[in-house]
C-alpha cells in the first residue's frame, strides 16, 4: 500500500543483508521435536513455528533477542528481552 514500493524493497533488502540465513539440517528437526513434545508435556507448548525458532536458536548455541515471553519456556535457551 506504500507509496514508496521499490524504495521500501530496497531498505529491506539492505537490511535483510545484516543477516545470516541457517540452513534447516536434520539436527533442528531432532531437537524441535524432543522440545516440542517436552513443552506439549509440560503444558507449555509455545507454537510449532517458535518451537522451530528456539530449536536452531539452541542448536546455534546462541541467545534469542525477542519480546515474546513464552520463549522463556524453552529449558536452557537463553532469552534477551527488549
Amino acid at each position: 500500500m506504500s507509496r514508496k514500493t521499490h524504495q521500501n524493497l530496497e531498505e529491506i533488502k539492505k537490511l535483510l543483508e545484516c543477516f545470516q540465513v541457517l540452513e534447516l539440517e536434520e539436527s533442528v528437526y531432532e531437537v524441535f521435536a524432543s522440545l516440542s513434545a517436552r513443552l506439549l508435556s509440560e503444558g507449555k507448548p509455545i507454537g510449532a513455528f517458535d518451537e522451530l525458532i528456539a530449536a536452531i536458536t539452541l542448536l546455534q548455541e546462541e541467545q534469542i533477542v525477542t519480546r515474546d515471553n513464552h520463549f522463556k519456556e524453552v529449558p536452557g535457551l537463553e532469552v534477551v528481552g527488549y
